[in-house]
């Protein structure tokens, strides 16, 4: 009589490779999508925010529509702390007639 080995063979073990293979190239890119997603609209929300703090400063002091009001105005009077674009973009405030807008394409403020 054989006695028999407990342990997996190479075809079990590879079948296992295989499975995770496939369950890992279907997670990334929605990883990724996921990802890029949250970025656009943490960026989309800080120039929201940079937008509401443009109105309110334009109230405040009276501001004709075609001014410009710097980073230095803004923050921390109307903008705690003036939001940086998460991945790494930069704002231009504009006029208080325009939005703001980001230097990355899709980071657009809806109208």
């Amino acid at each position: 009589m054989r006695s028999r080995k407990n342990g997996f063979t190479l075809i079990e073990i590879c079948m296992v490779v295989l499975l995770i293979g496939i369950l890992v190239s279907i997670a990334v890119p929605n990883i990724m999508n996921a990802r890029d997603s949250a970025t656009t609209k943490g960026c989309i929300s800080n120039l929201s925010e940079i937008d509401s703090a443009k109105e309110l400063i334009k109230v405040d002091l009276k501001l004709q529509d075609n001014v410009v009001p710097t980073i230095s105005e803004l923050a921390p009077m109307y903008i705690k702390n003036f939001p940086l674009c998460p991945m790494g973009g930069k704002y231009s405030i504009n006029a208080i007639i325009t939005s703001p807008t980001c230097s990355f394409p899709k980071h657009v403020l809806p109208n």
